[in-house]
């Protein structure tokens, strides 16, 4: 039992990252997929936000299903599991910056595409 408690929280967000990605949100909605204000500016938006975040929730659910396996053996109760709590926390931290990021660079403030630029 003390396993399945280091890894839920990384098989939570692994699992919602493969339904997110298999059954994507059509539209924009307050209940389910990635939302942001910037994530949620129009359609467009939406989708990129939707499709980028689904796989990095995926690496984020292995990682720490991996941070939870790797605690049990390094770390004795209850540093163990609040370990494997502030890394998933870390790493959806960084999925979330990661994610606007991408939308930031995509999209301007109004969220419509950016031009690319030429290469110098």
């Amino acid at each position: 039992m003390h396993t399945l408690q280091l890894i839920l929280p990384g098989l939570i967000v692994m699992f919602f990252g493969v339904i997110f990605r298999f059954f994507p949100p059509k539209k924009i909605n307050r209940w389910y997929g990635y939302r942001t204000p910037r994530s949620m500016r129009n359609h467009d938006t939406w989708d990129v936000a939707n499709r980028f975040s689904s796989w990095l929730m995926i690496v984020a659910g292995m990682i720490g299903m991996n941070a939870g396996l790797s605690c049990k053996y390094l770390l004795a109760p209850p540093a163990d599991i609040i370990t494997t709590i502030v890394v998933q926390l870390i790493v959806l931290g960084a999925l979330i910056f990661v994610t606007e990021r991408r939308l930031k660079d995509l999209f301007d403030a109004n969220g419509e595409w950016r031009e690319l630029e030429p290469p110098s």
